[in-house]
């Protein structure tokens, strides 16, 4: 007996909501210690050299780490020689990356080289062998392993920044070290030891990987530009201290982002097992209402919430960015609704398709940004991020319908989304008035979608209850 396809969705986004997004959660909780024992300045500082990391993973990478998950759900090769190949191509990686971290170190005089490099391949290695196990079916496993890098990041955050006072290296190895531990404990606890073929490699899984895994090289660069490009753009037009207030109050989107993880991570393994049903258009279609409806109730509560998690997160100077945080977690609810669509892309294999959509927002994003920042600052950069993501969604939906029919509810959604618009305004005054209309925006979105999927809500739960051979 196995649970249906609903049921096994729900137990693995719980699943990877600890694997996924608790280290997130952590970092979010850490806040308060970051903005108390840093500098705006050494917080900037921090952050962007982290984030240079995350630009740089997916080149050094080559985005295996992807091919590696797809294949190991379903595939004509062997587990041993996806893991093999993809273990080897990092590798060769690493000791290039090890040269380069040494010119840049001697020859640049990039103070923070060795500790980018720490970072970037404790990182790489760490997914790869995450989105292996997450593959091979061992959620569980990868729960605990979230579990694990919250726990030393938490630990090596108090001891390198409170007790050692390392501030910035302290906030760059606490990161470096938690993945280190994280990816140590998958390797042996998955047993990925024993797969690993040195001596034998089969060219042609090699390529095969390759082929899937790098049209996703220009995607993920276009995601971090995306993301990340608006605090290099602030850096170079103001200073850092300004890119760091920007960068912790962007933290706090991370509030948002987990549930977008979360189901991504789940979402993405379970389109990949119902690639063949004949079923799988209207399962698309029914998952998406119900998620829609669910970004859009947890967008506005915590739209709602957010004067109270500026206060608890953003200490000292860092507290003058809550001004910003409303309409930065509108953003990031805007981008977790249609991150459904590209799911697609992985699912059918069309990993290609997903770059214009990608290379569309990073254009806008970056336009917009020099366009604004010189005038509006912060304020710059999170309109350009806005009409990023939705110039993505948009072409997202167009796109998918080539290939995959999905209904969208729009009746529900743009309604939904122009009462966060809102709520956005009336939360930005931070006035009473504002605050008691977010409140009672939140109920009406709330009644709106349970009233809206009552029928719908009902059916999931009784397929929930249900148990098929």
């Amino acid at each position: 007996m196995i649970e249906n396809k609903y049921g096994r969705l729900v137990v693995d986004m719980a699943v990877f909501t600890i694997g996924t997004v608790l280290t997130k959660l952590v970092q979010f909780l850490l806040l308060p210690l970051y903005t108390t024992y840093m500098t705006t300045e050494t917080y900037g500082v921090a952050e962007l050299t982290n984030n240079m990391s995350e630009l740089l993973f997916p080149i050094v990478t080559l985005c295996i780490y992807e091919a590696a998950f797809r294949y190991a759900v379903g595939s004509k090769h062997s587990k041993e020689e996806i893991i093999s190949a993809s273990i080897k191509v990092l590798f060769l990686s690493a000791l290039a990356g090890a040269v380069l971290a040494v010119c840049a170190k001697h020859i640049i005089g990039y103070e923070y080289a060795f500790y980018l490099y720490f970072i970037l391949f404790a990182y790489s290695f760490r997914m790869l062998i995450a989105y292996y196990v997450r593959g091979k079916g061992l959620s569980k496993l990868f729960a605990v392993s979230g579990i694990i890098n919250a726990i030393f990041l938490a630990i090596f955050s108090i001891v390198f920044l409170i007790l050692l006072k390392w501030g910035v290296k302290g906030y760059l190895l606490a990161i470096a070290f938690s993945y280190l531990f994280s990816m140590l404990f998958l390797f042996f606890g998955a047993c990925i030891y024993k797969e690993v073929r040195v001596v034998s490699s089969n060219k042609g899984v090699t390529k095969e990987l390759l082929n899937y895994s790098m049209p996703l090289i220009f995607y993920n660069i276009g995601y971090w530009l995306t993301t990340m490009s608006g605090r290099y753009i602030l850096l170079w037009n103001t200073n850092s201290s300004t890119a760091g207030v920007y960068a912790a109050v962007i933290k706090m989107a991370a509030v948002i982002n987990m549930l977008q993880q979360a189901f991504y991570a789940a979402f993405q393994l379970n389109t990949s097992r119902e690639y063949e049903s004949d079923d799988k258009e209207q399962y698309f279609t029914n998952i998406f209402k119900l998620y829609a409806a669910c970004i859009l109730i947890f967008g506005s509560i915590i739209l709602c919430l957010s004067p109270i998690l500026a206060k608890l997160t953003l200490k000292n100077e860092f507290y003058s960015a809550k001004v910003y945080l409303p309409l930065i977690l509108f953003v990031a609810i805007i981008d977790c609704l249609f991150c459904f669509f590209k799911t697609m892309y992985t699912t059918y294999k069309l990993t290609k398709r997903a770059v214009p959509s990608m290379i569309i927002g990073t254009v806008v994003n970056i336009i917009i940004c020099f366009a604004t920042v010189t005038s509006f600052g912060i304020w710059g950069i999170c309109i350009a991020s806005l009409f990023c993501y939705v110039s993505q969604a948009i072409y997202r939906i167009f796109d998918v319908r080539k290939f995959v029919t999905i209904h969208c509810n729009w009746i529900v959604i743009i309604p939904c989304v122009l009462l966060l618009v809102i709520q956005v305004l009336c939360l930005t005054t931070y006035s009473l008035p504002g605050l008691l209309v977010s409140c009672l925006i939140t109920i009406i979105v709330v009644l709106y979608n349970l009233i809206f999927y009552k029928k719908e809500l009902l059916q999931i739960m009784k397929r929930l209850s249900l148990k098929n051979k």
